[in-house]
């Protein structure tokens, strides 16, 4: 598997302008941080936010981590003779509000509004003050800014109209705007700093590999994120493909936080699998995977189904609409068979037929934890449904099995229905849109329903 240190170093010469402090504002964006960021969920999507204003939410992330660990250490540091600059690393006198060389703020480590003052100017470089007669900055030499600049460097020491909240949400929606890699990568900035931060939501915007690859490197630093959200059912995701799944599979090998993440409606396909099959093998954390939709088929499953057998952390695992068929089944069956943590396992909508159901089946005779097994949609049939029965006589770890829209006739109806009779376990079938009598399907609704209220 090649290495993505090409990958960042290259695109950090491409990027290598700062995102800490710009002169971009969107004040509309400004005042809903500010409004409701004290919330445990920040919600910005459908907003039509693009790539510059993730510069804003970068800073909020940022600010987020800054204004939380002031809070613990604020009352001991009140108590010093000196302090330590948060931004230039200075030792300043008790008595000093703000940096002597920087300007930045004791409590925040960001300049405070000192720009309302006539007789000071602010160093676009260094954001140091000058007093108005230097016609260059002390500290950097820098030129003072023409005074048609005075308005957008007014702006820019200001930062932002949330600067002085406590921000306090743990999930940020940011899904359904306009965020490409651009954005993706001022994203990335701020998490690298944040330490607050829970869920991110990014579904339905464009970041593809690059972005995936700025979020990845984060995830490296970041030790607070538990789920990231790439894609939806029905949605859009993001245009990763297998080069962004490998720089996300690289991140697992570091990252010991994350517990989730949704790529639902990518395109990572096969050898995307394979990569995070790979890192599976060695993560620890992840509990929750969802690869819906990514054409990943029979070798994507393949490469999975080896990972179950190693891993023992992850508690769900959807494949839902991937074209994998008998052979991927049997190797998601045997990785699943001594597996002694997956849940549940989403195959809806794939080509598993009867013969890929009978590996299941066989697997669930020895499996002891798997509670949802989800097969809409993959033309089982009456002999499909044979193999299940006769596991399921048996199976007492299984609560949720899935089966419409699979062909199912009065014969294989039947058979289920005989199995669950000796099965005081399974406590939910879906069977709708299959040819049998609607009898028989009542009578199966109402032995899962016997079975919820002893």
């Amino acid at each position: 598997m090649a290495s993505n240190t090409d990958f960042y170093n290259s695109n950090e010469q491409k990027n290598d302008q700062s995102t800490g402090m710009s002169t971009y504002h969107n004040l509309d964006l400004e005042k809903r941080i500010a409004e409701k960021g004290n919330e445990a969920t920040l919600n910005l999507n459908n907003r039509n936010l693009t790539d510059e204003d993730m510069i804003i939410i970068s800073y909020a992330l940022q600010h987020q981590t800054i204004d939380t660990d002031v809070l613990v250490v604020e009352s001991a540091q009140i108590q010093q003779d000196e302090w330590s600059c948060a931004k230039c690393t200075l030792t300043n006198e008790s008595t000093d509000r703000i940096c002597e060389v920087c300007g930045a703020s004791r409590l925040y480590g960001v300049p405070e509004s000192r720009f309302n003052q006539e007789d000071e100017w602010a160093c676009e470089n260094c954001t140091l003050f000058n007093k108005s007669s230097n016609p260059v900055c002390e500290l950097c030499s820098a030129s003072r800014p023409h005074p048609l600049q005075k308005q957008t460097l007014t702006n820019q020491q200001k930062l932002y109209y949330f600067t002085d909240q406590k921000l306090a949400f743990t999930t940020l929606n940011l899904y359904c705007n306009s965020i490409s890699c651009r954005g993706a990568k001022h994203l990335a900035d701020g998490l690298n700093h944040n330490k607050v931060l829970k869920t991110l939501s990014l579904y339905k915007n464009n970041i593809g590999d690059d972005g995936a690859g700025y979020i990845a490197q984060a995830l490296r630093h970041n030790n607070t994120l538990t789920t990231l959200i790439f894609g939806k059912e029905h949605v859009q995701g993001n245009s990763i493909g297998e080069l962004g799944a490998q720089h996300l599979a690289d991140a697992l090998r570091y990252n010991q936080t994350l517990t989730a993440i949704d790529l639902h409606l990518n395109q990572i396909g096969s050898n995307g699998a394979q990569y995070l099959a790979h890192a599976l093998q060695n993560n620890h954390t992840l509990t929750s995977l969802s690869l819906a939709e990514n054409q990943i088929e029979d070798d994507g499953a393949i490469h999975l189904g080896n990972a179950l057998k190693n891993n023992n952390k992850l508690m769900a695992l959807s494949l839902y609409h991937n074209n994998i068929g008998p052979d991927g089944a049997q190797a998601l069956a045997d990785g699943i068979t001594n597996n002694e943590m997956l849940a549940t396992l989403n195959l809806n909508n794939n080509k598993i037929s009867a013969r890929g159901v009978q590996y299941f089946a066989r697997a669930l005779e020895i499996n002891k934890t798997l509670k949802s097994l989800l097969l809409d949609g993959n033309s089982i049939g009456d002999d499909g449904c044979n193999h299940l029965a006769l596991v399921l006589r048996s199976n007492k770890t299984l609560t949720t099995l899935q089966v419409s829209y699979n062909n199912i006739s009065n014969r294989g109806g039947q058979s289920l229905y005989n199995a669950m009779k000796n099965n005081n376990t399974l406590n939910e079938i879906i069977i709708y849109g299959n040819s049998m009598d609607g009898d028989i399907e009542s009578n199966i609704g109402d032995l899962c329903t016997s079975e919820q209220t002893e």
